[in-house]
């Protein structure tokens, strides 16, 4: 689909954040000597769990990395339905979206990344799957769903994505003034050209009748 980050490119995305994030424990003071003990069987549960779900998505993207996109999809179910609070979860859900849109089942991908935002635990992978859902309806020509989930997202998350994402949906919807603001609001954002994303708005921008934004220097 146009505009989409490839599903590889997100799984790369989300071991990376993993790698920086999916251990860290939450610090505090604890007082008393009980709440101590208390928080420490809670701690260790909640990292047992952690790498439980851990486990189990990393075989996930194994699995569809292999060519195993059904055993994929039941991997997910899995971890979305045990570790349903986990980040493990949201990021099933954000891939589990693209093996269905693969699949021809866009009803089920939309139905993932709706989940997604709903129970996501984090603002960022809630403002992903905000993203990539707008996108999906947008593709299926539900353009106000489409427009109402990027006006939602927050604007400092994904700026130069989220503008490129509104400029489609105005141009969709026949609103050439809009989707030019929105076009020149991404390459804005842009500090400089990224795997050709540069370009993209660039003619989307031209199409539209708008005139071209220099390059920003970082």
């Amino acid at each position: 689909m146009d505009g989409n980050i490839s599903e590889q490119q997100q799984v790369e995305e989300i071991k990376k954040w993993l790698h920086e994030n999916g251990t860290s424990i939450l610090a505090g003071l604890v007082i008393g000597l009980s709440a101590v003990f208390g928080w420490r069987a809670w701690d260790g549960h909640r990292h047992d769990t952690a790498q439980q779900a851990s486990a189990a998505y990393t075989q996930m993207v194994n699995d569809y990395k292999a060519g195993n996109s059904g055993v994929a999809v039941l991997a997910g179910d899995d971890i979305i339905a045990k570790y349903g609070k986990t980040n493990y979860a949201t990021f099933s859900a954000l891939l589990l979206a693209g093996i269905k849109v693969e699949m021809g089942d866009t009803t089920s991908a939309i139905a993932h990344l709706k989940w997604a935002v709903t129970n996501a635990q984090q603002p960022e992978l809630k403002q992903l799957a905000m993203l990539r859902l707008a996108r999906l309806l947008l593709s299926e020509k539900k353009i106000d769903e489409a427009l109402q989930q990027a006006e939602a997202m927050d604007p400092t998350q994904y700026v130069p994505l989220r503008a490129e994402l509104l400029g489609d949906v105005y141009r969709a919807k026949g609103d050439s003034v809009k989707a030019r603001s929105a076009y020149q609001d991404a390459l804005k954002a842009l500090a400089k050209d990224t795997d050709g994303l540069r370009d993209s708005i660039s003619m989307k921008l031209d199409a539209v009748g708008g005139a071209p934004v220099a390059e920003q220097k970082s």
